[in-house]
């Protein structure tokens, strides 16, 4: 990663963080803020404060972030499709989020 992406990703990264978006990301995979704690090398506490503004993450724990929420995003939006996919094949179909039409048919 070169000085602008890794600049970008910084930004990026503190973004989410102000934006709460982090917390999002974390809560949809189902981790805890030790458990993100843990996979950047700090606690509990340090991840809520970041969460809350109280605190910025330095350089190498944003990129650990940036790590670890591109994961995340990428797992939770296969497990999405994957649910989507899943859906269709018994004959849902989903016309936009939020809303689920049930075509007539056989259910097993």
């Amino acid at each position: 990663m070169d000085a602008t992406e890794e600049a970008l990703t910084i930004v990026r990264v503190r973004g989410w963080l102000r934006s709460g978006r982090a917390r999002e990301i974390r809560r949809r995979a189902g981790l805890s803020q030790s458990d993100v704690g843990r996979a950047v090398g700090t606690d509990y506490s340090q991840v809520c404060r970041w969460e809350t503004g109280k605190a910025v993450p330095v350089r190498g724990a944003v990129l650990k972030l940036a790590e670890l929420y591109d994961g995340l995003e990428r797992l939770t939006a296969e497990a999405a499709a994957d649910t989507v996919a899943s859906a269709q094949e018994r004959g849902v179909v989903v016309v936009a989020p939020g809303v689920v039409t049930v075509e007539a048919g056989t259910w097993d």
